[in-house]
């Protein structure tokens, strides 16, 4: 497989990745173009099968990156040290040029690769293997709906351990996502962008452009702007199955959940979150779900003292512990 291209230089040495030796693959090509992934594999990992930890990025499905340090929680990482587990965080392609269900062929496909017996094993050091069959999977805002969607989709979810959701985007149906009103979008508000700038991107936009990631602040006026403007029902798409509640209507197992929200969240509302929990609990008989509401903002869990210690961090990983790794 060709290599992916290298790293931007100020996302390589984050020094959060210290610990890891950083690996570039890709697992999919669309139109000519690669779609990356990055395993990290702890620098002093021994020999033996190891715990898998797959990590998809956020960015409201427009922006983002699968390494860009400031999205990448720190006791994420400090939780796959502990497992000595190793991490694989892949991108995918980004809205408004393609459209959620050519989101979901990228997850679909990232696994398909994933649970090729070789996939894995020529990146890895000599005698270090994964278990693809229990892996945990993680994600923040759009990252977090990949998440889900990793354990709604049936070539995944029978592999899928357990889930974190952190403060994902979950109904795109509300009209947040959908309707063009004044938002109070960030902390301190955000300006009301003018919305020609978005109708001109739109007009000159190469329609199925394959963009698979976007380091901030690039595009980031464009996620002001989609929000904003409610262009979501419109990009994201029609199927059922792109929409997490009403893709759980005849699903019989779900693997163990643990969502957390700020209550507090400018970007991602909360409300989302709690419809998710209502109707999981309503129509999924015997799921474990645990749910984590604290005060704050859109990304908290990445803010400095955050980490394995903190009370609600601990509740959730013993949460999930009893469920990833197999012992």
């Amino acid at each position: 497989m060709i290599p992916a291209t290298p790293l931007p230089a100020d996302v390589a040495v984050a020094p959060k990745f210290a610990a890891f030796d950083v690996v570039d693959i890709n697992y999919k090509e669309v139109n000519g173009v690669q779609i990356p992934a990055s395993v990290l594999v702890p620098k002093n990992i021994k020999p033996g099968k190891h715990p898998l930890l797959v990590r998809w990025h956020g960015g409201c499905l427009i922006a983002g990156h699968r390494m860009y340090p400031d999205w990448f929680p720190t006791w994420i990482i400090d939780l796959a040290a502990s497992r000595d587990a190793i991490i694989i965080t892949p991108d995918y392609r980004l809205m408004p040029e393609i459209t959620g269900l050519e989101i979901l062929d990228d997850v679909r496909d990232f696994y398909t690769w994933l649970f090729q017996p070789q996939a894995l094993a020529s990146y890895l050091p000599e005698g270090v293997s994964v278990d693809t069959t229990n892996i945990l999977v993680t994600g923040e805002s759009a990252g977090g709906w990949l998440a889900l969607q990793s354990a709604l989709l049936p070539t995944s979810a029978p592999k899928v351990a357990a889930v974190i959701a952190q403060y994902p985007m979950i109904d795109m149906r509300d009209r947040w996502y959908t309707e063009d009103y004044e938002k109070q979008i960030f902390s301190p508000p955000a300006p009301q962008l003018d919305r020609a700038v978005l109708q001109e991107y739109l007009k000159t936009m190469e329609k199925g452009k394959t963009i698979t990631s976007a380091v901030p602040p690039e595009r980031t006026q464009l996620v002001l702007s989609s929000l904003q403007q409610g262009m979501y029902g419109s990009w994201l798409g029609e199927d059922r199955k792109l929409y997490p509640i009403e893709a759980l209507e005849g699903v019989e197992r779900l693997p163990p959940v643990w969502v957390l929200h700020g209550k507090g969240d400018t970007i991602i509302p909360a409300e989302g979150s709690y419809r998710f929990e209502k109707a999981v609990r309503e129509q999924v008989k015997g799921v474990e779900l645990h749910v984590t509401y604290v005060e704050g903002d859109h990304g908290f869990d990445g803010a400095e003292g955050i980490g394995l210690e903190t009370d609600w961090v601990r509740e959730g990983v013993e949460f999930v512990g009893r469920y990833w790794p197999q012992q």
